[in-house]
């Protein structure tokens, strides 16, 4: 379960967070515009969103909402009267155009639907771009439909960049969206996948440079919790360290202090490979917060 350290609360106090949560729905101009300010723009969300319990009633709430306002009711029809007309595939691109545009009503509509939980979903919503939108509420739409049960390493072309690569290289705070790699890995996101380069998760966010403490964070979390070894060679045989090295070699970039201790650590660790002709272990102290 995805919970901060500090997530420890009584039933009491879990019922007097669902009662504020609900107080602070009711406030807002509810209806169309309010579901959507629910799923994305997520103010309200904000102290409950590390936790997988809470985000459980948040879900709850959400498609209780939609079941008595009809918010997603247009979407619905759009969807199942184009499968009618054209067959499936004319309805699944109108639902990937509206998760490619991060539209909450999709989501909604997609869980009423009871489609194949293999639909690659989560990763077409993973491609969204327009990051002071979406990643502001810290990948909502993605949580909403994992909880729905759908899969988080489904894709629509083999192809297509795995969901990890898609949020190690995505810009927010400043670098990457260390929440949602940390997440996806607790819930399921195989940590093994590659993209159409053969590159994973690790020698992406590696190609992308690492320059600041977001950025050494996933460096860290991929090694810890998603197991990949910044040893291993992609196809055209780099490796993350090797690109690491290089990103850190370059005089026009600003090191963050947060990689004084990785650097030495991989140095030490490839002298010890070289020495012993050993595989390295990938484990690492967690500087993550």
């Amino acid at each position: 379960m995805y919970k901060d350290s500090t997530y420890e609360e009584s039933s009491v106090a879990k019922k007097t967070k669902k009662m504020s949560l609900l107080d602070e729905l009711n406030n807002l101009q509810f209806g169309f515009s309010g579901l959507d300010h629910f799923l994305v723009q997520s103010e309200p969300i904000a102290k409950y969103k590390n936790d997988d319990e809470a985000w459980d009633e948040l879900c709850e709430f959400t498609v209780a909402y939609d079941a008595e306002h009809h918010c997603s009711d247009k979407h619905l029809e759009k969807y199942q009267q184009a499968i009618t007309a054209d067959g499936f595939e004319a309805g699944f691109q109108l639902i990937k155009k509206d998760l490619l545009a991060a539209d909450p009503f999709a989501a909604l509509a997609i869980y009423r639907m009871n489609l194949d939980k293999h639909l690659p979903f989560i990763n077409i919503n993973s491609q969204f771009h327009r990051i002071g939108r979406v990643y502001m509420d810290e990948f909502s739409i993605i949580r909403f439909l994992e909880w729905a049960g759908f899969d988080v390493s489904a894709t629509e072309n083999p192809s297509d960049a795995p969901v990890l690569h898609n949020f190690v290289t995505r810009c927010t705070r400043p670098s990457t969206n260390i929440r949602a790699v940390l997440w996806l890995l607790e819930h399921g996101a195989d940590a093994q996948a590659v993209n159409a380069e053969g590159d994973n998760a690790l020698i992406t966010r590696s190609r992308s440079g690492i320059a600041n403490s977001e950025s050494a964070e996933t460096f860290y979390a991929l090694m810890n919790f998603g197991g990949l070894n910044p040893f291993t060679p992609a196809p055209d045989g780099a490796t993350a360290y090797s690109l690491l090295a290089a990103h850190l070699a370059d005089t026009r970039y600003t090191i963050d202090p947060a990689l004084e201790d990785l650097v030495p650590a991989l140095d030490a660790m490839h002298a010890e490979m070289v020495r012993s002709g050993t595989t390295a272990t990938t484990k690492f102290g967690v500087l993550i917060s």
